[in-house]
């Protein structure tokens, strides 16, 4: 009975801390900051959750005649909780008007080289295929079904030799057996480079092997880097192309 009789006073006591309300968006805003909209969604919708719950602990406290803490004149409290309310309402149906941004395909979340191996086969070679592509180079995909086998892309690019690109998501270490059989593609390519990548590793007897052939070793690190050197390099370009339209009379 003594928790009953007193839960119109606690009502009234909590009530009062509702402005506190904006400090919860600050981790809802941390956690979805890689998509704003949804961020705003979700961040909106539970701090209007929670200015609903502290309706109900104010009204629990009227309907007791209980009278709330008084930090400021009871009629300006008042006023404040029920404008920010409707802000936190009017808010809510602005954001839900506003377009969601199509999600990032997996490959572009990648952070680390064990994210590598979460990516399906396709969504792999994607990644490989966006980092040359945002570093310079010219894709292509080889016409011969038995070059296809060795090779995933024939990558060109300006004032650079020819890469033949073997992408694979390699649970082990790569071995020297993989680079003899992809050397004999040089016979058809002379003058080309063996860019050799993998979510793993390079045994020693591979790595051995590749000096001094133009065999271009890349494990999951390092293709990390060129992951994260594509990425600046296609916001800068990004950036560069918005400046131009800005620029223009």
């Amino acid at each position: 009975m003594n928790a009953e009789s007193n839960f119109p006073g606690l009502s009234a006591q909590i009530a009062v801390f509702w402005p506190l309300l904006g400090l919860a968006a600050i981790p809802l805003w941390w956690i979805g900051r890689d998509d704003r909209v949804r961020s705003l969604r979700l961040t909106f919708s539970i701090l209007l959750g929670l200015w609903l719950l502290f309706f109900a602990l104010r009204f629990t406290a009227w309907v007791a005649s209980e009278p709330l803490p008084a930090f400021i004149p009871s009629w300006i409290e008042t006023v404040l909780f029920f404008a920010a309310g409707l802000g936190l309402a009017a808010a809510l149906l602005i954001v839900f008007s506003l377009r969601l941004q199509p999600p990032k395909p997996a490959y572009q979340r990648v952070k680390k080289a064990a994210d590598l191996l979460a990516l399906s086969n396709d969504g792999f070679e994607r990644l490989v295929q966006y980092t040359y592509q945002n570093i310079g180079y010219t894709l292509e995909k080889p016409a011969n079904p038995s070059q296809a086998r060795l090779i995933n892309f024939i990558a060109t690019g300006a004032n650079s030799p020819t890469h033949l690109v073997h992408s694979h998501r390699y649970a082990g270490r790569v071995g020297e057996p993989v680079l003899r059989e992809l050397i004999r593609m040089l016979d058809i390519y002379p003058d080309a480079r063996i860019d050799v990548i993998t979510t793993s590793t390079f045994s020693p007897q591979a790595e051995t092997y590749a000096q001094n052939k133009p065999f271009h070793l890349i494990d999951a690190d390092e293709l990390i880097r060129l992951f994260q050197r594509a990425q600046k390099a296609q916001l800068s370009a990004a950036a560069k192309k918005k400046t131009k339209k800005t620029a223009r009379p």
